[in-house]
Protein backbone atom coordinates (compact mmCIF):
# COMPACT_ATOMS: atom_id res chain seq x y z
CA UNK A 1 0.00 0.00 0.00
CA UNK A 2 1.58 3.24 -1.03
CA UNK A 3 0.74 6.68 0.62
CA UNK A 4 -1.68 9.13 -0.58
CA UNK A 5 -3.76 6.12 -1.93
CA UNK A 6 -7.37 6.19 -1.95
CA UNK A 7 -10.21 3.94 -1.63
CA UNK A 8 -14.05 3.31 -2.09
CA UNK A 9 -14.09 0.81 0.86
CA UNK A 10 -12.41 -0.52 3.63
CA UNK A 11 -12.44 -3.45 5.38
CA UNK A 12 -11.44 -3.67 9.41
CA UNK A 13 -10.89 -7.94 10.14
CA UNK A 14 -10.89 -7.87 14.47
CA UNK A 15 -9.90 -11.54 15.85
CA UNK A 16 -10.98 -10.75 19.51
CA UNK A 17 -9.67 -12.50 21.99
CA UNK A 18 -6.73 -14.53 19.98
CA UNK A 19 -4.19 -13.42 21.45
CA UNK A 20 -0.79 -11.98 19.56
CA UNK A 21 1.83 -11.88 23.11
CA UNK A 22 1.33 -10.60 26.09
CA UNK A 23 -0.12 -6.89 26.70
CA UNK A 24 1.74 -4.12 28.54
CA UNK A 25 0.04 -4.92 31.81
CA UNK A 26 0.17 -8.45 31.71
CA UNK A 27 1.51 -8.43 34.90
CA UNK A 28 -2.01 -6.77 36.27
CA UNK A 29 -3.63 -9.59 35.31
CA UNK A 30 -1.63 -12.85 35.44
CA UNK A 31 -0.85 -13.12 32.07
CA UNK A 32 2.52 -12.85 31.32
CA UNK A 33 3.95 -14.99 28.61
CA UNK A 34 0.35 -15.08 27.10
CA UNK A 35 0.15 -16.03 23.37
CA UNK A 36 -2.66 -18.04 21.90
CA UNK A 37 -1.50 -17.60 18.36
CA UNK A 38 2.20 -18.75 19.63
CA UNK A 39 1.27 -21.73 21.64
CA UNK A 40 -1.16 -22.99 19.26
CA UNK A 41 1.38 -22.76 16.45
CA UNK A 42 4.02 -24.84 19.00
CA UNK A 43 1.86 -27.42 20.61
CA UNK A 44 0.64 -28.73 17.27
CA UNK A 45 4.21 -28.40 15.46
CA UNK A 46 2.53 -28.06 12.25
CA UNK A 47 2.93 -25.04 9.74
CA UNK A 48 -0.10 -23.09 10.09
CA UNK A 49 -1.45 -22.12 6.96
CA UNK A 50 -3.35 -19.24 6.89
CA UNK A 51 -2.68 -17.83 3.48
CA UNK A 52 -4.95 -15.06 3.37
CA UNK A 53 -3.96 -13.50 6.86
CA UNK A 54 -0.67 -14.00 5.77
CA UNK A 55 -1.01 -11.96 2.78
CA UNK A 56 -2.53 -9.14 5.01
CA UNK A 57 0.95 -9.19 7.16
CA UNK A 58 -0.13 -12.03 10.22
CA UNK A 59 3.53 -13.50 9.95
CA UNK A 60 5.02 -9.81 9.69
CA UNK A 61 3.05 -9.06 12.99
CA UNK A 62 4.26 -12.30 14.93
CA UNK A 63 6.27 -14.97 14.46
CA UNK A 64 4.25 -17.64 13.94
CA UNK A 65 5.60 -21.52 13.86
CA UNK A 66 5.53 -22.35 9.42
CA UNK A 67 4.27 -18.21 8.67
CA UNK A 68 7.32 -15.91 7.15
CA UNK A 69 6.96 -12.24 6.57
CA UNK A 70 6.22 -10.79 3.50
CA UNK A 71 7.48 -8.04 2.11
CA UNK A 72 4.82 -7.40 -0.81
CA UNK A 73 1.27 -7.65 1.75
CA UNK A 74 -2.08 -7.17 0.32
CA UNK A 75 -3.16 -5.31 3.31
CA UNK A 76 -2.46 -2.46 6.18
CA UNK A 77 -2.05 -4.62 9.45
CA UNK A 78 -1.42 -3.93 13.43
CA UNK A 79 -2.14 -4.59 16.81
CA UNK A 80 -4.48 -3.33 19.04
CA UNK A 81 -4.73 -3.67 23.08
CA UNK A 82 -6.98 -2.43 25.26
CA UNK A 83 -6.99 0.85 27.15
CA UNK A 84 -9.48 0.03 29.62
CA UNK A 85 -9.76 -3.05 31.84
CA UNK A 86 -13.29 -2.39 32.04
CA UNK A 87 -13.47 -2.18 35.96
CA UNK A 88 -14.78 0.69 37.80
CA UNK A 89 -12.39 2.13 40.80
CA UNK A 90 -14.69 -0.10 43.04
CA UNK A 91 -13.99 -2.90 41.60
CA UNK A 92 -10.47 -2.77 41.04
Amino acid sequence: MQNGQSYQRIFVVIIDSLGIGATADANQFESLGADTLGHLGEHFRVRLQLPTFQKMGLGNLHPIMGMSSLEKLHAAYGQMSSISTGLSDRES
